[in-house]
């Protein structure tokens, strides 16, 4: 509970997407944050781009993202998402 007291890494007013953390990968990047917005408040979410697609700009993102209950979703996103629970 006192987490969000404690934490050296802290977002503590966002809107819209926020990154807080983004990992380079050998083609391209998974990031964590949240997206506050459309319907995605208070989710978790793991995104990762190619290089490809973030050169071309084209919001071309692969979603995972974790509902405030712990149900954990992926969509894939072009300009459009469709999320699906996990199976597993």
């Amino acid at each position: 509970m006192d987490g969000r007291d404690s934490a050296l890494i802290r977002e503590s007013n966002a809107s819209g997407y926020h990154s807080i953390a983004c990992i380079k990968t050998g083609s391209g990047t998974w990031n964590i944050g949240n997206y506050n917005s459309s319907g995605w408040t208070n989710y978790l979410l793991f995104s990762y781009t190619t290089d490809a697609h973030y050169s071309a700009r084209d919001n071309s993102v692969v979603n995972i993202r974790m509902r405030d209950n712990g149900v954990v979703e992926s969509a894939m996103w072009n300009d459009y998402a469709e999320c699906r629970e996990s199976q597993e």
